[in-house]
């Protein structure tokens, strides 16, 4: 029923539900989907797929087996300022691209305002971490300039909060298209920010993804020209065009914008880039 309320999966199975959104935390989604997903259930599983890769090719196969939809949450992919941004890339209005800076940060005890030393974010064991719960960035940029072949990373804890995973990251993307980018994250920004700038032979495009708006600049204007105005729905449009993607695919069976091997691809760039930054080396993915 409705109204129900249950504080275990195998009691959830009980009302033999059809579909399932698994929004605990990282280190229990793949657990819980191949549980949900050998019942026949189709799921949508909050971002990153996993902290590590131990059962995620179990959970694809049950997937695929079973012909079920699953998705994860990636919303950035609704957003329509990033997608009016990626297509000016992508029809290289702004030429070969030369370089790429992305940036994200937010102060956690205002974003996780409860008990943030209790949250996902904050704690190893979870899954938690900058780079994990930031992986938008991750997303949107192979969505954008495609696979990454290697990647650097310094991955650091800088603060004074009282979590046990790190709170800064500086990460060097390198694309299979040949295209560098350079991503810098963090979860101790007193004013958040959260921006991409593509910089081209033809020009400089600009995207603020807190505002929505996104800016241009061609060599033959000779001057900044606003493609999209601030749009302060936009972050909660996104949710709402996903969930109903989600559930359009649910009906359709078609595969979703953001599936479980975009979502795969994802986690290993995560890994990866922990692992660069342990062994102090650049990782080839």
């Amino acid at each position: 029923l409705a109204d129900d309320v249950v504080t275990s999966s195998d009691a959830a199975l009980e009302s033999e539900p059809t579909v399932a959104f698994i929004t605990c935390a990282a280190s229990k989604h793949v657990s819980i989907g191949i549980q949900l997903a050998r019942f026949g259930v189709d799921l949508f599983i909050e971002k990153p797929l996993s902290d590590r890769m131990n059962g995620v090719d179990e959970l694809i196969r049950e997937v695929k087996n079973r012909n079920l939809i699953l998705m994860v949450g990636y919303n950035f992919r609704f957003l329509k300022s990033l997608n009016l941004f990626r297509n000016y890339v992508l029809n290289k209005r702004v030429g070969e691209v030369y370089s790429v800076r992305a940036e994200v940060g937010q102060y956690l005890p205002d974003w996780r305002s409860a008990d943030y030393r209790q949250s996902v974010s904050g704690r190893r064991a979870l899954g938690g971490g900058g780079v994990s719960e930031l992986s938008h960035e991750l997303d949107y940029l192979r969505w954008i300039f495609g696979d990454v072949r290697d990647v650097s990373a310094n991955l650091k804890k800088v603060s004074h909060l009282e979590i046990d995973v790190e709170d800064t990251a500086d990460i060097f993307l390198e694309f299979e298209s040949e295209v560098v980018a350079n991503l810098h994250l963090n979860m101790i920004q007193r004013a958040p920010s959260r921006t991409c700038t593509v910089h081209g032979e033809l020009g400089v495009i600009f995207w603020n993804g807190l505002t929505g708006q996104v800016s241009y600049f061609h060599c033959d204007l000779g001057q900044w020209k606003e493609l999209s105005p601030p749009n302060p729905a936009e972050r909660k449009d996104s949710y709402v065009d996903e969930v109903t993607h989600f559930f359009d695919c649910v009906k359709s069976r078609e595969t979703p914008l953001i599936g479980g091997g975009d979502a795969c691809q994802v986690l290993e760039l995560i890994l990866a880039i922990k692992r660069s930054s342990v062994e102090g080396c650049r990782v080839r993915i």
